[in-house]
């Protein structure tokens, strides 16, 4: 993308859209010595949490929902930040804009400067990482419904301002997709190399056994065991020895394989068991934020326990696929808890007074936070300075 290899920016990046591609190659002709594609992603992550907290707090500004847009702060955002990789930071985008989205839908009135910025977030979420869609959108489908029941006096309304947003969302992706086809249309070596790397990305970016397992099919497509633990475990990909085609062979060779060998009920719970998820930041933020809207409103769990089997539905079919991987799993816990804090917004409050356990949720979270800003002595990671 910067050039650092050839000279000259390049727009061509193989899981993002073009548009944005021409945008960092204008950047980085502008400029090599700026991380342009890092800072875009603090800038862009940095703009969808601000639009999460803003959307919640512009409805209610009490210290409740002050320590609930803290929580989910300390728990998520340090993820994106120090973590940072395109597919979450497109998730996180996309979920900004279905929350600005949902408060324009269900609320009394619309705000349209609101529904335009949405717009813009949920079209660079989707030229960033298209496929991030899918993971978000089960779960503010399933929403939209619990909601729709919840407010079936105003339906009309709400199918009328669904209607719209679905409209705009549509209009997004063609747009989206439509560029890149004309792209790949008028530039067919890149169109080659997008169908090159969707071939490798088939193979490497799943989870793939031994050599052993696949031996008598690859063997009849003489692809040695060398070839084999090169391509996945070091990422080799002379094109001189790993053709489009073999890589399609090889690919059709693990799908077969694992269409014979399906994951059983006992696969997966132990593989639910070794990811040790309680232990997971995301997962022990949505423990928190269930808490905090617990306390808010003991209803909470009969509107929400329906995400708890979606949840675990969705991560099911990722490892199904073999793409059971963390960023998956983050942007999917990430969806599950800003759903969570949307239905606590609808919840009327029934709760004590609770403003000292408040109090001291936010001076515990604020000292488990401190470790975050002290830099990393060099001996920690001496192994990767040799």
């Amino acid at each position: 993308v910067s050039g650092g290899y050839t000279g000259v920016p390049s727009p061509e990046i193989v899981f993002m859209n073009i548009a944005i591609g021409y945008f960092f190659s204008f950047l980085y002709s502008m400029s090599h010595a700026v991380n342009w594609y890092f800072w875009f992603q603090v800038l862009i992550s940095f703009i969808s949490l601000w639009t999460i907290t803003y959307s919640i707090l512009k409805k209610y500004n009490n210290f409740y929902f002050k320590t609930l847009v803290f929580c989910f702060l300390c728990f998520f955002s340090n993820d994106i930040y120090l973590l940072m990789q395109f597919t979450k930071t497109a998730t996180l985008t996309i979920i900004a804009s279905f929350i600005l989205y949902f408060f324009n839908i269900f609320e009394d009135k619309t705000n349209k400067k609101e529904i335009v910025f949405a717009s813009i977030l949920f079209f660079l979420g989707i030229c960033i990482r298209y496929r991030s869609l899918y993971i978000c959108l089960p779960f503010y489908g399933v929403l939209w419904l619990v909601l729709c029941f919840k407010n079936k006096d105003y339906i009309n309304r709400v199918l009328k301002r669904s209607g719209l947003v679905l409209l705009v969302c549509c209009f997004c992706i063609v747009i989206n997709k439509t560029n890149t086809a004309i792209y790949k249309h008028i530039h067919p070596e890149y169109r080659e190399y997008v169908e090159y790397n969707d071939v490798r990305s088939s193979i490497v970016d799943y989870t793939c056994l031994d050599y052993q397992y696949y031996q008598d099919e690859l063997e009849k497509i003489h692809f040695t065991e060398i070839e084999y633990n090169n391509l996945i475990h070091w990422g080799f990909i002379d094109q001189n020895v790993y053709t489009k085609e073999k890589l399609k062979d090889v690919s059709r060779v693990i799908q077969k394989y694992r269409r014979q060998h399906p994951i059983s009920l006992k696969d997966v719970v132990k593989t639910f068991l070794e990811k040790k998820y309680w232990f997971y930041v995301s997962v022990l933020g949505v423990g928190c934020l269930f808490l905090l809207g617990f306390l808010r409103n003991r209803k909470i769990f009969k509107d929400v326990i329906v995400f708890l089997p979606l949840t675990i539905i969705i991560l099911y079919l990722y490892m199904f696929m073999g793409r059971l991987i963390y960023r998956i799993e983050y942007s999917t816990f990430l969806s599950l808890a800003t759903v969570l804090m949307y239905m606590i917004t609808t919840l009327e409050e029934q709760m004590y007074s609770i403003k000292k356990l408040l109090i001291s949720l936010n001076v515990g979270m604020s000292i488990f936070r401190v470790p975050v800003y002290i830099q990393d002595s060099y001996k920690a990671h001496e192994i990767m300075y040799p």
